[in-house]
């Protein structure tokens, strides 16, 4: 009986290897022979080839997806609501000297609406605010809060005296949907 349990496992091996390698089988009159595979050395090379051919075809696809076009501002979004819309770029385009209440607008994003803008149309609408890189804003607790670089915070509630460009939605890229719903048709990038 221990000698069809030796073949049929022997038999076993010889199917489940398949093409990857041979296997040499013992005797019984060996007790001291251990089977012996000969593999196909080359299987690890040709599947760390293939992973690196494709990671370095993933990395110039995610680079080639990131770029921003001409005129376009490139826009990070943090926070869970309210959320601080951020970018490193600089708006082309003329500053204005621009002020409002900052809000929780559409999508949670943090946004600027005019002081004494009734409604939500037009130029009553609230617009998200894109903020410096280096600005620091609290998106949790009791006092969401912006603090733009080398000014006072400003907490929700409050009125906020920015320079900032306006810019259309379709040139904000990354910003998130929900923050261009409404009648606004464009967000203020900080400088």
């Amino acid at each position: 009986m221990t000698r069809h349990r030796t073949v049929a496992a022997s038999l076993a091996a010889v199917l489940t290897l398949g093409t990857l390698g041979t296997v040499t089988a013992c005797s019984d009159d060996d007790s001291t022979a251990e089977p012996t595979f000969t593999g196909n050395t080359d299987v690890a090379e040709t599947v760390t080839t293939e992973t690196s051919a494709t990671s370095a075809t993933s990395a110039a696809a995610t680079t080639s997806e990131q770029e921003t076009p001409e005129g376009h501002i490139a826009v990070s979004a943090s926070g869970g609501g309210p959320i601080a819309l951020t970018t490193g770029d600089t708006p082309e385009g003329e500053s204005q000297k621009v002020s409002g209440r900052l809000i929780v607008g559409p999508g949670s994003c943090f946004a600027l609406k005019k002081p004494d803008g009734r409604g939500n149309e037009g130029e009553n609408a609230p617009r998200p605010l894109v903020l410096p890189v280096d600005s620091e804003f609290v998106t949790r607790g009791d006092h969401p809060s912006v603090t733009l670089p080398g000014r006072d915070t400003v907490y929700v509630g409050e009125t906020m005296d920015v320079e900032a460009v306006s810019m259309p939605f379709n040139e904000l890229d990354g910003l998130p949907d929900p923050c261009a719903r409404g009648a606004a048709e464009s967000g203020l990038v900080v400088n």
